[in-house]
Order: structure tokens, then sequence, then C-alpha cells
């Protein structure tokens, strides 16, 4: 009895997560999607450790003659194919969810893609308003710029510059610098987003595929 009672109590916790994590229900939505699926995967030990429990029970009620017992030969029976249906659904399920996660992955990398880009695109466009503001200023605004990023002791600038025609050319070469920069920045940002990505898919993938293959083993030690 507590064996079965431990393993219903597990199994009712993991709907009870299960169910709360679909709300706000979005299935177009990629976090969503990461989010449920990742919440699912951690807690399905509980659904692995009840089924467990439930077998374990199975294994200690006695086997009833079905001549002298009938009812009690066929509740167990029920009992133990219940356990084994619930094997074979975790089977079913986590490999739905492991192709799920496939989907997820390329779903999210092609979005991370998407947003660079986007950002690449505004800082290019920023810095163009920028520099083209730079070259219709008139030349005591230029000089106003220069001594500001020259006290700011901004990396690449000559100080001894003093026509503000060169000091133009020169704030442009920092703003050709400085537009680099930004999309190396980007690019990094980027990368690391996709190593983040890769690991946690991977982590998920593996996890999946442990439950997979203990529901497995389960169901078939189960069998009768």
């Amino acid at each position: 009895m507590l064996a079965r009672v431990s393993g219903r109590t597990l199994l009712s916790v993991f709907l009870v997560v299960v169910f709360t994590s679909v709300v706000p229900f979005a299935p177009r939505s990629l976090d969503w999607g990461v989010q449920f699926s990742t919440r699912v995967i951690e807690f399905t030990s509980f659904a692995f450790v009840g089924v467990a429990f439930l077998r374990f029970a199975s294994f200690l009620s006695g086997s009833p003659d079905p001549a002298e017992d009938p009812e009690g030969a066929m509740q167990l029976a029920r009992q133990r194919s219940g356990a084994l249906r619930l094997c074979q659904l975790g089977v079913i399920s986590l490999v739905l969810l492991s192709i799920w996660q496939v989907v997820l992955f390329f779903g999210t990398l092609s979005l991370l893609d998407q947003q660079n880009a986007a950002l690449s695109a505004q800082l290019g466009q920023r810095l163009s308003q920028v520099e083209q503001s730079l070259l219709q200023a008139p030349e005591a605004v230029v000089q106003q710029q220069w001594q500001r990023l020259v006290a700011a002791k901004a990396p690449g600038l000559n100080p001894a510059l003093s026509d503000p025609q060169q000091q133009r050319k020169a704030l442009q070469e920092a703003l050709g610098r400085e537009e680099k920069q930004a999309n190396l920045n980007v690019i990094k940002q980027g990368g690391e987003k996709r190593f983040n990505l890769v690991v946690t898919t991977i982590r998920r993938l593996a996890l999946s595929v442990a439950f997979i293959a203990g529901f497995h083993a389960l169901s078939r030690r189960i069998r009768w």
C-alpha cells in the first residue's frame, strides 16, 4: 500500500506540474515551447519513480489463484497492465517530446539569426545617420565633437590635429571602427547564444533519451 500510494502521489505531482506549465497556452511561441518542454523533462523523474513504485507494489502483492480468488487476480492483473501502459505512454511521450526539441532548436536558431541580422542593421543605420550628420555639420560642431572625444581619450584619435577637415575625416574613421566593433560584438553575442542553445538542447535530449531507456527497460521487465 505504501509503494502504491507513493507512486500515485508522485504521478499526481507530475501531472500538476505539467498542467500548470501549460498556462498560458501559446503553442506557436518558441519561448513557451522551450519553457514547457524543459519543465516537463525536469519533472519526468517524478513520473519515472512513480511508475517504478507502482511496479514494485505489483511485485509485493501476492499472486492469488484465479480459481479461488478471481476478483483479486483480476485486480492484480489490472495493476500490472496499468503500470505497463504507463511505461509505454512514457516512452511514446518522450519520443514525441524529443522530436519537438529538434523542431524548437531549429526554430530558435533561425530566430536568433533574424534577431542578430536586425540588430546589425539597426546599428549600421544608426551609425550611417551619425556619419551623414557629421558630413553636414558645421566646422564648429566638428571641432566641439572632436574636443569631446579627445577629452574622453577615444582610441585612434590624434590630439594634435587642428584642421577641421582632418578632424572630420578622423571622426569618420572612428565611426567606421565603432561600427566594426559593434558588428563584432553582435557576432560574439550571437555565438554565445547559439552555444547556450546547443548545450541546453543536448541536455534536454540526453535526459529524454535516458528516461526513454528507463521506461523501456521497466516495461520489458514488467511483462508477464
